[in-house]
Order: structure tokens, then C-alpha cells, then sequence
């Protein structure tokens, strides 16, 4: 997994799934899971709040590296389990995550 870069890390600690966002045009994950936590670094991005997700990423050289703006960056393998291993549909929301 991929995780925020030192001046971007994603906030540690308990937080929750709020939804799981489809979007067919993103060129780094057909799904993201956004995240209840926010960012302590960016107010907003990508013309929304400061959502911390978890999403894929096409490069897997991301992986094992502190080089994302805060998401959570996991293999497309991974993805697809999150996103699919409840009868075909992503984890719930209010599913409770920890970040490290």
C-alpha cells in the first residue's frame, strides 16, 4: 500500500467508510472508498473537502512508499476485494478503519 507523503500524511487513528464513490473516468481507480477523516494538511482537494480514501493506483511502484497527498493507495487486487466481497458490493459504510 501506498500512504501520504511526509508533509501529507493521512491522520492516524480510528475512522470510518462514509460511501464508496464510482467514478468510470478515474484513470487511477474505478472506486474510491472515502474515508471520515480529513486531512491536516489540505482544506480542500480535487474541488471537495480534505477526504482522506482509499483507493487504487496504476503504478505499483507507489506501494510500500510515503508519496500520496494523504489517500490510502492499495494494489488493484486489493481494491477489487474492498469493493466487491460483500455479494458485489463495496465494504459498508460506518465500516470501521484504522490507519497507522
Amino acid at each position: 500500500m501506498g500512504i501520504g507523503a511526509a508533509n501529507s500524511a493521512a491522520p492516524q487513528g480510528r475512522t470510518f467508510v462514509i460511501a464508496a464513490i464510482r467514478d468510470p473516468t478515474a484513470t487511477y481507480a474505478p472506486v474510491l472508498l472515502a474515508l471520515g477523516a480529513h486531512s491536516d494538511t489540505y482544506t480542500t482537494y480535487g474541488g471537495g473537502p480534505g477526504t482522506i480514501g482509499v483507493h487504487g493506483w496504476p503504478d505499483p511502484a507507489v506501494f510500500g512508499v510515503a508519496s500520496s497527498d494523504g489517500c490510502i493507495r492499495v494494489p488493484a487486487d486489493a481494491l477489487h476485494t474492498l469493493t466487491t466481497s460483500h455479494g458485489g458490493s463495496p465494504i459498508p459504510a460506518g465500516t470501521t478503519v484504522l490507519i497507522r
